[in-house]
């Protein structure tokens, strides 16, 4: 075994290709998350895993020529040590011989992690040799399986590579205990032939992506044992990190808390000086709590400006629940890559696309931000450094500005003035269902808060356009088991309306009060605001992508024997919302909007909002290097 280096000789840029330094990557990041043992089978298409743990000496290897015999030795090492073993072997029936071993260790819990070398997808099922179907060899006998993605030289794939380590062991080891399975495909070269091209942009890593968090020492995602309560040591963690961090904000995704969590937030924002951009389904946009905290509706407009995102580089992120609607947050938060990344989420869903989080945290978040905030509080925490929280409200105020100016002057009905007039109109206690695509992003854009009690749902987990109709219906019939007294909207497009259509029927039959709010712009808007767009004819863009129907949905309405009004103007749609709250019954309100005309206005918004809030905080409030 190699000695151990120091933190700038241990950089992935010294790999001498793409294969290598992700296997190193991978096997760091494992043994920085506290795994000692790696047991090692040899093989071609595994040769990357094994020369790379030369440039892991933390792991201490224990080499087996028979695949079934080393699975039963990594089960007693980690019997015996508590902890997490590694096992990797080369691709075709190599893996298969893990399984009797990996079927112990799901029933005894105990904790593996078995790295199987693949073939790439170009060789399977093409009759290349010691190639065999590896995805979910192990079937359910596994506590997590992930396929990595093929090994590339840049930040994004060895994030990933570190981000799939740490996971691994906190699965392997978590409150139940088993086995995890990596699959990791890998194309040629499998020896530690230089690539220059490959060495040419290791050099050219983030710090955190080529030497992983704090160097050489600190895990890349850092998480503490599951527990009923916030532990003492968390809590004064991150007193010190608000203390020290002037520069934090809050992400709040989707969120099942109830009323006690808005409150929570408000508080914590409030005390920390910390702005809040909060998604339409994290329900901190409406209820009393808007009224007293700094939330930014128009945060995801803001950071679309190049300028603004820029220069309000965040010391940290703390990210709360599901990932948001909008992009430009995600986007940002990619910009800064190196700044902390604290995401807090009881389900442990693990949302992190880009693979940023340094800190998980799985506790119940109103518990968490109560008891953080009387910390601050008995400490006596008052923030004296403001300029990062004013800019952003000044920012707020600017947009907000703007974009009421603009529905001043437009008394068209197009998208966004839809939302904004939609969220003014609702009763005190309603229930919106928002449509995936551009219903629930023109919200998220364009709505004001709001301090009536409204409840947001969405089908956001897979951010689908599937069975929305039948999904409101259910809101909507629940409300009236129980006789609540909510009125139940639903806000969706011409698309996902049809691809429900025959949802209605549960209308017909039980008849809860739902009022079906359908935005006919004659096919799918959203592609309009997408790159492709700019390719028309080229792609066939009309055809291919917004899909025109030409359909009225004034018949649909009548085979079901639902109410149903046509509305082609503003003031006629505010007319419809008049009697909101004493509707029974299903209704169908259709929305006729000129799409193009739609989409030129949402851009025209956009571009005035970035504008001017980027032309007046350069000048008065932008933070300076």
């Amino acid at each position: 075994m190699i000695s151990a280096k120091s933190p700038v000789e241990r950089s992935l840029s010294t790999a001498p290709n793409g294969n290598i330094a992700f296997c190193e990557a991978l096997l760091t990041e494992i043994a920085r998350a506290g795994v000692d043992h790696l047991c090692i089978c040899p093989g071609s298409r595994s040769a990357p895993l094994a020369i790379a743990s030369l440039r892991v000496p933390e792991l201490r290897p224990w080499v087996h020529l028979d695949e079934r015999a080393a699975a039963f030795f990594a089960l007693g090492l980690a019997k015996n040590s508590g902890k997490a073993t590694v096992l990797f072997c080369t691709s075709g029936t190599a893996a298969a011989n893990f399984y009797p071993a990996v079927i112990e260790a799901w029933y005894s819990q105990v904790p593996l992690i078995v790295l199987t070398a693949d073939r790439p997808a170009e060789l399977r099922e093409w009759g290349a040799g010691q190639t065999i179907q590896q995805i979910h060899l192990f079937g359910n006998h596994i506590r997590w399986f992930a396929e990595a993605p093929l090994p590339e030289a840049n930040d994004a794939i060895l994030r990933t590579a570190r981000s799939l380590g740490s996971r691994a062991v906190i699965i392997a080891q978590g409150k139940i205990k088993g086995p995890v399975h990596l699959n990791l495909p890998f194309r040629e070269p499998l020896t530690p032939e230089l690539s220059e091209k490959d060495r040419d942009n290791l050099q050219k890593l983030s710090l955190s992506t080529s030497q992983g968090r704090g160097g050489n020492a600190a895990a890349y995602i850092r998480t503490f044992p599951p527990c009923e309560e916030v532990p003492e040591q968390v809590i004064q963690e991150l007193c010190q990190l608000v203390k020290t961090q002037t520069r934090g904000i809050l992400l709040c995704g989707e969120q099942n808390s109830g009323n006690d969590f808005c409150e929570q937030v408000a508080c914590f924002s409030n005390i920390a000086c910390w702005p809040v951009i909060a998604d339409p389904v994290s329900q901190l946009r409406f209820g009393p709590h808007t009224e007293k905290t700094p939330f930014l509706i128009t945060g995801d407009l803001l950071l679309r400006g190049p300028g603004f995102g820029k220069r309000m580089a965040p010391d940290c992120i703390l990210h709360i629940g599901a990932t948001l609607t909008g992009k430009s947050a995600r986007t940002w938060a990619l910009e800064h890559s190196e700044c902390r990344h604290i995401l807090l989420d009881e389900q442990q869903r693990w949302n992190d696309p880009d693979h940023l989080v340094s800190d998980l945290l799985s506790y119940d978040p109103t518990q968490l931000l109560r008891q953080l905030s009387e910390a601050l509080e008995k400490d006596n925490f008052l923030r004296k450094e403001r300029l990062w929280f004013d800019t952003w409200m000044r920012a707020e105020q600017i947009a907000k500005r703007t974009l009421n100016k603009e529905f001043e002057q437009n008394s068209r009905l197009l998208e966004p003035t839809i939302g904004e007039c939609l969220v003014a109109c609702l009763p005190e206690k309603s229930d919106l269902f928002l449509a995936s695509s551009m219903p629930i992003r023109d919200i998220d854009s364009f709505a004001p808060l709001s301090t009536k009690s409204v409840r947001v749902f969405s089908n956001r987990g897979t951010n689908g356009i599937d069975g929305v109709i039948s999904s409101a219906l259910g809101v909507a019939a629940d409300n009236g088991f129980r006789k609540n007294r909510r009125q139940t909207v639903l806000l969706t497009g011409d698309l996902t309306f049809l691809h429900d259509i025959g949802g209605l029927l549960a209308a017909r039959r039980n008849q809860p009060a739902l009022t079906i709010i359908v935005i006919n712009n004659d096919g799918g808007g959203i592609f309009s605001l997408l790159p492709v767009s700019q390719y028309g004819r080229e792609v066939n863009f009309e055809s291919f992508f917004t899909t025109p129907h030409g359909l009225s949905f004034h018949s649909a309405a009548e085979l079901y024997g639902l109410h149903y009004q046509r509305v082609d103007s503003l003031a006629s749609f505010k007319s419809s919302l008049q009697g909101i709250s004493h509707n029974s019954g299903t209704k169908v309100i259709e929305l006729y909007v000129d799409r193009r005309e739609s989409v030129a206005f949402q851009k025209k918004l956009i571009s005035y909002v970035i504008r001017n809030v980027e032309a007046s905080c350069m000048q008065e409030f932008f933070l300076h290097d």
